[in-house]
């Protein structure tokens, strides 16, 4: 067997603990880049859930409480109140007794489809949320 040298030995080390905190650095970075470069959703695509703690409430725009109107409360009758109020932003959030006209979400904020599996009284097709997070859809 052919002996190695001992600077070689010792390159050999160099390079393989420079290699392997190379990779171990990419792994870490890379969730964090993703973060910053988008730390805030303002657009989905059809029903997302959130947090309740990642409800971000356009400054000015009222939360909408269906007092007395728990029975109609949807994705489509949240749409509705903030057109009506003259909302700009791209996405609503829905929970069981809420609307929320929303600007973004803060983007580490997403859950599992799952955790809002509420139907909505006013539409039994759509999701009103779950037990601590809500459900968001385009505006």
């Amino acid at each position: 067997m052919p002996r190695i040298s001992l600077p070689a030995q010792v390159l050999l080390i160099v390079a393989v603990i420079f290699v392997g905190n190379a990779c171990a650095c990419k792994k870490v970075t890379k969730p964090i880049k993703k973060l910053f470069a988008n730390p805030k959703v303002t657009e989905v695509d059809g029903h997302t859930c959130y947090t309740k703690e990642s409800i971000r409430i356009d400054q000015g725009m009222p939360a909408y409480t269906n007092n007395g109107m728990a029975n109609d409360l949807s994705a489509d009758a949240c749409k509705k109140f903030c057109k009506d109020q003259g909302f700009k932003g791209k996405i609503v959030g829905v929970t069981p007794t809420e609307c929320h006209c929303n600007k973004y979400m803060k983007y580490d904020g997403a859950r599992e489809a799952d955790k809002c599996s509420i139907r909505c009284r006013g539409n039994d097709q759509q999701f009103c949320g779950g037990l601590g997070y809500v459900s968001v859809y385009p505006a």
